[in-house]
């Protein structure tokens, strides 16, 4: 690796440290329920304005984009969220106090619970991107990503679940590190890809 390879992997770590300290400020500024949706829509759109050439990002205008996307991610995000953890929910009470077929017809909806909650992941980073009609448009987005990225929605889970072990080997540099690389995959390939996401933002 040549100084500048490493140079510019040392820039890159940096903004994924300070993009993950921006997601866990506005994600409390939003009080956790309400504040970790737009936060991702936010660090998304910086990870892709990064990519297209901007040498920083600022926390005003980290929170200028926050406060527009607050509403639009929340109602999108919160109408797939609701359903799925409610059906968790129900899944949980019925191992705990069922028995026999009805705990097995239970667990038949935890793969819908989680599709729903790979489809708010994949609604929040096609929110950060394209601007549409109405929430029916931001779904059908997520559907498409879904279903036609599905490498890039296999890469980011691996990511993330490597994140999540960071952060439990490693409280202080997981905190650090925790979201913002599995956001980086998904907004990096995605950009690799398709060219309507360069040069743009």
């Amino acid at each position: 690796m040549n100084s500048s390879s490493l140079i510019n992997a040392c820039h890159w770590i940096t903004r994924l440290a300070w993009l993950n300290v921006i997601w866990l400020v506005l994600s409390l500024l939003g009080g956790v329920v309400f504040g970790v949706l737009p936060s991702t829509v936010t660090v998304c759109y910086l990870i892709r304005k990064y990519l297209n050439g901007a040498a920083k990002v600022t926390f005003t205008e980290a929170f200028q984009i926050y406060r527009e996307e607050f509403y639009r991610s929340n109602r999108a995000g919160l109408t797939l969220l609701l359903p799925a953890f409610s059906l968790l929910w129900y899944i949980n009470w019925a191992i705990i106090n069922l028995e026999g077929i009805s705990t097995i017809v239970m667990l038949c909806g935890l793969p819908i619970a989680v599709i729903m909650l790979v489809l708010t992941y994949c609604t929040l980073v096609q929110l950060s991107i394209y601007k549409t009609n109405g929430l029916k448009d931001d779904l059908k987005n997520a559907v498409v990503l879904l279903v036609e990225e599905k490498r890039v929605v296999v890469m980011t889970f691996i990511v993330f679940l490597v994140g999540t072990l960071l952060l439990f080997i490693n409280p202080i540099v997981g905190m650090l590190f925790s979201v913002s690389p599995a956001l980086f995959c998904t907004i990096g390939l995605l950009w690799i890809s398709k060219e309507e996401l360069k040069y743009q933002y």
